[in-house]
């Protein structure tokens, strides 16, 4: 879905018109009659808007969200008494139905959810260390490889990773080859529901973005896009935090 030609200008901001203020009515930003189209064809490009704010795939090749550690995620483990850069991480990834229209969409056959993957590494307060988006049809044994890799890369300090039984064989391999560290897969502790240690971390940072309407579902076309979503909500989540 792309924006209507001559909406943006070369470095991203978007076009505004004519602003318009009704008694008892919020202001608003009228298109000149000459840009004015028919409802089916505005469709294709009026929510590129965004409210006016630039979209995010524009943003994404030079603000490269989440690239870096940022000052957040070292402050968040100070104030509850840790050290600012995490040495454990907890992987994990959830399967969220999509839009039609989205790009690497597949069938989840465990969840039986047609949509994309959301493959989270968390530090053990449960912060976002490191997002992926992916198809769901990927297995958790390989595209977990690359979202370890990218929280490996990101923070040197990590010493070792958790995940659940999905990720025996490949993930455990690549860790310990390629990485040289160790990924601790855990294990039932019974038959019935039980909380597992430390497992429960992650699956609380899935209930955390939960609460955000724009992630109770994949509504973006691009994956770079949603992961983006994801690193928005924790921003806040975090703040919240440090406050």
């Amino acid at each position: 879905m792309g924006a209507r030609p001559g909406l943006f200008s070369a470095d991203g901001q978007a076009w505004r018109g004519t602003k318009t203020r009704q008694a008892g009515d919020c202001e608003r930003h009228i298109l000149p009659q000459q840009d004015r189209l028919p409802v089916a064809d505005a469709a294709g490009w009026l929510p590129a808007l965004a409210n006016r704010v630039r979209p995010l795939a524009a943003m994404e090749p030079t603000r490269c969200l989440g690239e870096h550690a940022g000052c957040l995620e070292r402050d968040a483990p100070k104030k509850n008494g840790r050290r600012p850069a995490p040495s454990y991480g907890i992987v994990d990834s959830q399967s969220v139905k999509t839009v039609y229209a989205s790009e690497g969409r597949g069938y989840d056959g465990n969840k039986k959810v047609k949509g994309r993957k959301r493959h989270v590494v968390v530090d053990t307060l449960g912060n976002l260390i490191q997002v992926l988006v992916h198809a769901a049809n990927e297995h958790d044994s390989k595209a977990g490889c690359d979202v370890l890799k990218a929280a490996a890369d990101k923070h040197a300090t990590l010493e070792a990773f958790s995940g659940d039984a999905g990720y025996r064989g490949t993930a455990v391999e690549f860790v310990e080859t390629a990485l040289k560290l160790k990924l601790h897969i855990s294990q039932k502790i019974k038959d019935a529901f039980a909380v597992l240690p430390t497992r429960w971390v992650v699956e609380r940072t899935f209930a955390w973005l939960g609460n955000y309407r724009r992630l109770a579902k994949d509504f973006e076309i691009l994956t770079q896009s949603a992961e983006n979503m994801v690193r928005i909500a924790m921003i806040q989540i975090t703040l919240a935090k440090c406050v």
